[in-house]
């Protein structure tokens, strides 16, 4: 009798498991088809919502980069004759990251869309930039006095020529509030002050003027002599009317007595010269003098170049760095702003300075605080300056 064999109940297979890391199990990572921890979704979700603001930020101020090259490369399409020179400004930047970081992600594109020249001046110092001011003004006054600076250049009617070495048509343009600061301050300086080479020129006219005069008052020896013996000659109507001539004053009876007297006092000259170097000390050196400030020392019909400036905040400092992060997502912002700047100066646009336009470097307020800068212009250059401003283009 055959009887069926029944197997136990055995239990079934386990399903093999995937091995896992245990190190990825205890930081959370993902294991398996389930949500990480709290803490790394909270990570996850900083870091993609940073992420994201980043990559906006770089595609706006990609867009707005692009709309300020199309908006002044109309400029670089007006045509210029072959000897004419293009229009050059003078560009100062303060020395810190964020104004050389503005000239060169914001304002250089602009500048060169607009084929605009410009020469560059970064110095390790502000007062470098004071210095440069003061010399390019006091050339341009030198000039207007009629000092002439030698040019090595030779003549050649194919190129260009050599630029002037003062043009009131070069504007001088503040890249940050220092450089601005100490620019305007190098221009008051400038104009109540004079220059080496603008004595030089006033001491030539001076000396001209003189020669002029004694030209025009006196006359030389021997025409006195020769107009006193005329006097006294005989004339035709006198011999016809029967007169006789008086008797002639001989020539050394004049020359006589007045050479006499210029040989004294050339003898007494001689000799108080000789006694005041015998006893007079040897001449200490004098400390120079500080510069005479007065607005005689500037010319009445002398043009000033035009003024710009161009924000390049100061964000240096612990106490500044949450700025710097919010910057840092919204530099969109900051390229509109730079970029405008830029695009005026680039058009040329200019208008009257106030004094309200002094201080236009308060508004990018660093580590240094709410001080103010102690910008003073004297009224008279005041009203000689001005200052790029808007452009409908």
């Amino acid at each position: 009798m055959n009887v069926d064999i029944i197997p136990p109940n055995l239990p079934p297979e386990p399903v093999p498991v995937k091995p896992t890391n245990p190190a990825l199990r205890a930081l959370g990572w993902f294991t398996g088809w389930k949500l990480p921890s709290r803490n790394w979704m909270i990570f996850y979700m900083v870091t993609s919502t940073g992420l994201a603001l980043a990559l906006y930020d770089t595609s706006e101020r990609r867009k707005i980069a692009a709309d300020f090259k199309a908006r002044a490369s109309p400029l670089a399409d007006v045509p210029m004759q072959p000897s004419e020179l293009p229009r050059r400004i003078q560009l100062y930047i303060a020395p810190s990251q964020f104004a050389r970081y503005n000239f060169k992600e914001y304002v250089k594109p602009v500048f060169d869309a607009a084929a605009l020249d410009y020469e560059l001046i970064q110095p390790d110092d502000l007062l470098k930039v004071q210095e440069h001011v003061k010399n390019y003004i006091w050339a341009g006054k030198a000039e207007h006095r009629g000092y002439k600076t030698p040019s090595n250049v030779p003549y050649n009617p194919y190129i260009p020529p050599p630029r002037p070495a003062y043009d009131p048509t070069e504007g001088l343009v503040a890249v940050g509030r220092g450089a601005w600061r100490e620019l305007m301050k190098g221009v008051n300086e400038a104009c109540l002050t004079l220059g080496e080479n603008e004595e030089k020129a006033i001491e030539a006219q001076e000396q001209l003027r003189k020669m002029n005069e004694q030209r025009m008052s006196r006359r030389p020896f021997s025409s006195i002599i020769q107009s006193t013996t005329n006097r006294n000659s005989r004339t035709w109507y006198d011999w016809v009317a029967g007169k006789k001539p008086e008797d002639p004053v001989a020539p050394a009876a004049i020359a006589a007595p007045i050479q006499q007297d210029l040989m004294q006092d050339a003898a007494v000259t001689t000799s108080t010269e000789t006694e005041s170097t015998t006893t007079a000390p040897p001449p200490q050196p004098e400390a120079p003098l500080p510069p005479v400030l007065s607005i005689d020392n500037m010319p009445t019909a002398f043009a000033l170049p035009p003024v710009g400036y161009i924000s390049g905040q100061n964000l240096t400092g612990w106490t500044n760095f949450p700025l710097r992060i919010y910057h840092w997502f919204t530099s969109r912002n900051t390229a509109r702003r730079v970029g405008e700047e830029a695009l005026k100066i680039a058009f040329g646009a200019k208008r009257p300075l106030y004094s309200s336009d002094l201080a236009v470097g308060m508004k990018d307020i660093g580590e240094e605080g709410e001080e103010g800068d102690g910008i003073q212009l004297d009224t008279a250059i005041l009203e000689k300056l001005s200052i790029y401003t808007e452009t409908t283009a």
